[in-house]
């Protein structure tokens, strides 16, 4: 069963050292909805010119290029 949905606002929990990507919407019937992923992980972006600074002050990171 497909069911479509317009998504209002997007927002995450931790729960249990879990992160959750909540995503609060409306289906098309006008009833609202919540959708809960916790597929997703953390990530954030470094300039390869910090790269260097960003391994010294957090050497358990995992960098990609």
């Amino acid at each position: 069963m497909r069911v479509r949905a317009f998504i209002l606002t997007p927002t995450y929990r931790v729960r249990e050292g879990v992160p959750e990507v909540h995503l609060h919407g409306v289906l098309d019937s006008g009833e609202p909805c919540l959708i809960i992923d916790d597929r997703s992980r953390p990530y954030f972006f470094v300039r390869a010119a910090d790269r260097t600074r960003a391994a010294t002050l957090a050497p358990t990171l995992h960098l990609e290029d």
